[in-house]
């Protein structure tokens, strides 16, 4: 995992643990004084288990300003992965800017497809975000 993933981890008193899923990860809320946990499943490649955990510290940052019941409410459901993947891209173009790539001569739909989104739109107003620096 990237060293600056396991530091924000660390801040953030969470905790990464692996189980068989149906899905690619889940978040957890500690409770009493108890680490707040994800959970990645057995069968993510280790290629995108970065991109999983960041996900879900989207949901840890931001679920907590989602109104409604995740499980029974479509838009809060909707609201809550909306939030998530939006951190995940976010801070998947920040490294990729960090790694010395230019947001000027990125491709927005190739790195989009690297990160495993098909949200273009998010990538390309993440990396305009960039665009002064160049």
């Amino acid at each position: 995992m990237d060293a600056d993933i396991s530091r924000l981890l660390k801040k953030l008193h969470i905790i990464v643990e692996f189980a068989p899923l149906h899905r690619d990860g889940a978040f957890a809320q500690g409770r009493n004084g108890k680490p707040s946990v994800i959970i990645v499943s057995t069968h993510v490649p280790d290629d995108k288990i970065d991109h999983v955990v960041l996900h879900e510290i989207g949901h840890a940052l931001n679920d907590k300003n989602t109104v409604g019941n995740y499980k029974h409410n479509a838009s809060t459901h909707i609201c809550s992965e909306s939030g998530a993947n939006h951190y995940m891209i976010s801070q998947q173009v920040k490294r990729y800017i960090a790694l010395g790539n230019s947001a000027l001569t990125a491709n927005f739909v190739d790195l989009a497809r690297s990160i495993g989104t098909k949200d273009y739109s998010t990538v390309r107003k993440e990396l305009s975000k960039y665009l002064m620096e160049n």
